[in-house]
């Protein structure tokens, strides 16, 4: 089954361009959040929502280990404010992001680092 979604090759940059919304990714690709929800499933074994939420927490572990302040990051990452971002945050890891940086042993290519985060985005 070949789509219009197949023909898709850079999804990071669509999430962004679509302010991390799947309802809008899908009006963009001129199919149904249904269809777009189908399409995911079967070739990303996730939901449009989920594989958004991996991406977004990516972007912004790469965003505060770089220096970027939480405030900076909510508003780069589409959060309403920055209260928002830091409890999606603390809902994901487990930790807030000032906490995360607080974690010394943890730095961005450290093995740990490295591990606790594809532990987190591989579910």
């Amino acid at each position: 089954m070949n789509s219009r979604l197949d023909r898709i090759k850079d999804w990071p940059t669509l999430a962004k361009v679509a302010r991390f919304s799947s309802s809008v990714i899908a009006r963009t690709c001129g199919v149904s959040p249904r269809q777009l929800e189908r399409f995911f499933q079967a070739r990303m074994h996730k939901s449009p929502h989920q594989w958004l939420r991996t991406f977004r927490m990516q972007l912004a572990i790469e965003l505060i280990t770089a220096g970027a302040s939480v405030k900076h990051t909510a508003l780069e990452l589409c959060y309403k404010d920055s209260a928002h971002f830091c409890r999606d945050f603390k809902d994901y890891f487990g930790v807030t992001p000032s906490q995360w940086l607080l974690r010394p042993h943890l730095t961005k290519n450290s093995p740990q680092s490295l591990f606790l985060l594809k532990s987190h985005f591989d579910n």
